[in-house]
């Protein structure tokens, strides 16, 4: 039987043992986070690129909220991806499109900040822009920052705090079990035919990412409606049951 030296048997752990201070990167063919990854590695910070995009990726682990009483939340993302974060379940960042929002209305704002003093899971989706059907737009390399401000107090409306990095230190790549059990039930639940996409009009078959977008036609005027969504101001029309 062959034997190892202690210090052989640490290299190998060395090699093959995730840092501490590092988020785990799964990479995936499909387009919509499903299936076994096609690639398994790391990034050690919050600011990465992601090279060879294929479709579709998703990075996890645990963010510690330590150092200050409340944190918010900048990001950047270039490579003309779709790209969610989010802190302990609140959607921090997001590009636009799919949809927008005012710098006030979501949480992990300055005006809007997470508590700090707690360990949060992170989860970041990347997924591929097409602007036709079998089209990819987006670049080959995905980028994403995420950076935040360390507050001793939510900031008054238009205010501007002072970002950093998030150190390394601050960065885990193991997750709770509670979170991934959470994450086990949601990805199995997505599966089928119902209203997934932002667009209520839109039905959508998960996990295959297939849709069908309905409209809603006054035959008076010929106008349609083929979007909407919930709390849509700029929606006039409401539907009664047809007798």
């Amino acid at each position: 039987m062959m034997r190892l030296s202690r210090g052989v048997l640490l290299l190998l752990l060395t090699r093959v043992s995730p840092s501490l201070a590092e988020l785990v990167l799964d990479s995936y063919d499909t387009c919509a986070i499903h299936g076994p990854p096609t690639s398994h590695a790391a990034v050690s910070s919050l600011e990465f690129d992601i090279p060879s995009f294929g479709c579709s990726a998703e990075v996890t682990g645990t963010l510690n909220l330590t150092g200050a009483n409340f944190f918010s939340f900048d990001c950047s993302f270039t490579g003309g991806q779709l790209v969610f974060v989010w802190v302990g379940d609140h959607l921090v960042c997001h590009t636009d499109p799919p949809f927008g929002n005012t710098p006030s209305s979501t949480d992990g704002s300055a005006e809007n900040p997470l508590p700090g003093g707690t360990a949060l899971p992170v989860v970041i989706h990347v997924y591929a822009k097409s602007d036709a059907p079998g089209t990819v737009a987006s670049n080959a390399t995905a980028r994403v920052a995420v950076r935040w401000a360390m507050l001793q107090a939510p900031l008054a409306a238009g205010a501007k705090p002072r970002l950093q990095s998030v150190p390394a230190s601050a960065l885990s790549p193991s997750s709770s079990a509670v979170e991934l059990q959470r994450r086990q039930l949601q990805k199995g639940l997505a599966s089928g035919w119902n209203t997934w996409s932002y667009n209520m009009l839109e039905v959508v078959k998960l996990p295959h990412s297939f849709g069908l977008n309905t409209a809603l036609c006054r035959l008076s005027s010929g106008r349609c409606l083929s979007a909407t969504h919930i709390e849509d101001e700029a929606a006039t029309t409401r539907t009664t049951p047809c007798v």
